[in-house]
């Protein structure tokens, strides 16, 4: 069986508009609780997923300068997103690279819709903004529990060169930071 569609046009990649902030908020939520919850302390996991995915902190992030949500539509339902951020400091861990780069922020995928290409398409899209804007490398922070994740990132060319540790709640979780280079 097929994961291709062959009856409709393909799913599409948007800007996310600001009037998707509670579209985003739901689809944020859904896919961080997928991929984390059953890790470490459930409720902690739970509590900061519905921090970061309030909609009045989301719309806020988005108001911010230099960052960029996009997501992945089919059949004009929200499946997948990236949040880009040009401020590494806002994101929380600093690369410590030299020269201007991309913090990959977030990329989450539905599970439903995962192995269909569209984490491929959105990273992609991520490299080639990045490069228009003259960035020379992109880098993003992968839970080190997340090996379906690191399998993908380290597939598509980004490599590891760093790690950091963030509080959730009563656990510490270790995140290794990835780049890839785009001069």
């Amino acid at each position: 069986m097929s994961n291709e569609r062959t009856d409709r046009a393909p799913w599409t990649i948007e800007d996310v508009p600001v009037e998707g902030v509670n579209d985003l908020a739901a689809l944020g939520l859904l896919t961080r609780l997928e991929n984390f919850v059953e890790y470490g302390d459930p409720e902690a996991f739970r509590a900061d997923a519905a921090e970061t995915f309030d909609p009045a902190a989301l719309a806020g992030e988005m108001d911010e300068p230099g960052t960029r949500f996009r997501w992945v539509l089919d059949d004009g339902e929200p499946v997948a997103y990236v949040a880009t951020d040009e401020d590494p400091i806002r994101g929380g861990c600093d690369p410590g690279i030299p020269g201007r780069g991309l913090h990959l922020h977030r990329l989450y995928v539905l599970g439903s819709h995962q192995g269909r290409g569209i984490g491929r398409a959105l990273l992609d899209d991520t490299v080639a903004y990045a490069s228009r804007g003259d960035r020379s490398f992109i880098w993003l922070c992968v839970w080190d529990r997340n090996p379906s994740a690191m399998a993908f990132y380290e597939h598509m060319g980004l490599r590891p060169f760093g790690e950091h540790s963030v509080d959730i709640g009563r656990a510490t979780i270790r995140d290794v930071i990835l780049s890839l280079d785009l001069r």
